[in-house]
């Protein structure tokens, strides 16, 4: 059964990033269990059973989180920021009168506007979304 591996007892959760704030740099409080991850994705461990022994490999399936500890870790500057989707490439727009970033969502025609999705490059490189300002 393919949800059998999603069971709670099969779950292993890593880590809870606790606190009021967060992490200064949350990679660098994430590295030595990225570290540990990538050694279990590649060589795996040994665990020995009564009659012989089992060599398993272990692959990080998922991450799970609140919207800015996701855009955090996916070096996303946030929703708040003029690129604020995690997901596509829209741009907002400054508004005076609110005194906030704004998305459109509609061209003149009153059509929706459809923006190009962010590519799994673009999550491995950063998109350097995180360095801009405007």
């Amino acid at each position: 059964m393919l949800y059998y591996r999603f069971d709670p007892e099969n779950r292993l959760i890593v880590a809870v990033i606790p606190g009021p704030r967060k992490p200064y740099d949350i990679f660098s409080f994430l590295y030595p269990t990225i570290q540990e991850l990538l050694v279990l994705e590649t060589e795996g461990i040994i665990v020995e059973t009564g009659t012989s022994s089992i060599r398993i490999k272990a692959h990080l399936l998922n991450i799970i989180g609140d919207i800015p500890g996701l855009s955090e870790l996916c070096l996303h500057a946030g929703h708040n920021s003029y690129h604020g989707c995690r997901i596509c490439k829209i741009k907002g727009i400054y508004s005076k009168s609110k005194r906030t970033i704004v998305f459109p969502g509609t061209n003149e025609a009153q059509e929706p506007i459809e923006y190009p999705l962010r590519t799994s490059e673009d999550y491995q490189n950063g998109d350097l979304v995180r360095s801009l300002i405007h």
